[in-house]
């Protein structure tokens, strides 16, 4: 937007991320990298950017629903109950995705951190030997974006005239067409769990400013954290079936998981590796989506050799539709209701198993009341052996549970009832 309104000619865009690195050196050698900053970095863009909530509310917090590992399973599940799928056939058919992925990362050694590439089996089967264990049932590791890496990705950024100014070929030029950004909903107060009006919402917009219906994109890069957010940004940019089951079509990195999660900065090493891509075939579209926290903010560019002028003929400059007005419709749909001291029966949502090293550790269950304040939604947990044993031979999404709140610690439990519910 700034080199558009001509109040930049240039910008060089970079990120990197060494966690990998982090681990391995000793605290004392780290603080003598670290040189105090003069000023705050500036926040560049519209200051409503950064509403993104950076606390965890407090329902979510006191049952587990902090880490990603322990979140985006739950929308597995909601997403694939959703699908009328069992479990071990969506499941499969989940690891047959990132098997393609695992391609993908493996055909670029250079770039990739596991540049290895897996079989279904090897994704969905938990093996002690491989050290594929379930982490988030039901994903195991393989399933996970890895932030353990040391990876840094660049971009530049120029007006059409510094870049004639500059003599740089137009053979290397790649435009950016059209882009969106949105906010989703806290994770509790969302309508659905397995779907994202914020992304639906930003992939038509992008679409929609870059005048390029979904049909004409021969490549994208969709962000893939984990499986969910793959299929969710599938069926929100209105995908076709057949291309939401080709992995190579889905990605030009191969994936968080094999490619390797460089934090933040993941999104950047997409706009660079479509970049390489679509110089290599001219005249094509590609679309790369950005992801941020529970499927939280959501970005979208569409990106092409082809010139800006052609798409838009009639435009005196780039351009894009404001943020604020595109998040105030998504801001205008009424929050889930929340349970805050839920008791009594209930019906699943959606659940999750959290697995430490030596196995399963506790059960999230997310669900909606059914006798008092029906429809309200609830979290809850229970390490009960029994019953995670239960909830890892049987599907329980859709299932009827007992909640009760303990006013002294805040937190709800659930206990299973095996009478079957409509969901």
């Amino acid at each position: 937007e700034l080199i558009a309104a001509g109040e930049c000619r240039s910008s060089v865009i970079a990120g990197a991320e060494f966690m990998d690195l982090l681990k391995k050196v000793h605290p004392e050698d780290i603080q003598k990298w670290t040189v105090p900053a003069s000023t705050k970095p500036d926040k560049p863009g519209d200051p409503i950017h950064h509403k993104l909530y950076t606390k965890v509310p407090e329902q979510e917090k006191q049952h587990g629903m902090t880490l990603p590992v322990n979140v985006y399973p739950l929308f597995e599940q909601a997403l694939r109950h959703d699908r009328h799928k069992a479990l071990n056939e969506h499941m499969g058919e989940v690891s047959q995705l990132w098997a393609g992925f695992s391609e993908v990362a493996a055909k670029h050694p250079e770039h990739s951190w596991f540049p290895t590439t897996r079989s279904c089996d090897e994704i969905q089967q938990p093996n002690s030997s491989s050290g594929n264990r379930y982490v988030g049932y039901p994903y195991t590791k393989y399933h996970c974006s890895v932030l353990d890496v040391n990876q840094s990705a660049a971009i530049l950024m120029m007006s059409v005239a510094e870049a004639k100014r500059r003599k740089i070929p137009q053979d290397r030029w790649v435009f950016l067409h059209g882009c969106a950004e949105s906010i989703e909903k806290e994770t509790m107060h969302r309508p659905a769990l397995g779907r994202s009006p914020a992304l639906h919402a930003a992939g038509r917009q992008a679409l929609k400013d870059a005048n390029v219906p979904i049909s004409q994109i021969s490549q994208f890069d969709l962000y893939s954290c984990f499986p969910v957010a793959v299929e969710v940004a599938a069926i929100e940019l209105g995908i076709d079936v057949v291309t939401a089951q080709d992995a190579s079509k889905l990605t030009v990195l191969g994936g968080l998981p094999f490619h390797g999660g460089p934090g933040a900065n993941y999104a950047m090493h997409s706009i660079a590796a479509m970049v390489e891509h679509l110089r290599a075939d001219p005249g094509s579209f590609g679309l790369v989506t950005a992801n941020g926290g529970f499927m939280s903010k959501q970005a979208v560019g569409v990106y092409s050799t082809t010139p800006y002028s052609v798409t838009h003929p009639n435009a005196r400059r780039w351009h894009r539709t404001s943020f604020r007005e595109l998040q105030a419709g998504l801001d205008r749909v009424p929050d889930h209701k929340i349970a805050e001291r839920p008791h009594g029966t209930g019906v699943v949502e959606a659940y999750t198993i959290v697995h430490g090293r030596k196995g399963p550790v506790e059960a999230i269950c997310v669900g909606q009341l059914t006798e008092q304040d029906i429809g309200s939604r609830f979290a809850a947990t229970s390490r009960d052996p029994c019953q995670i044993k239960a909830m890892m031979m049987q599907d329980f999404v859709g299932a009827n549970v007992l909640v009760q709140h303990d006013r002294q610690t805040g937190c709800n439990s659930f206990f299973l009832n095996s009478t079957p519910s409509r969901l």
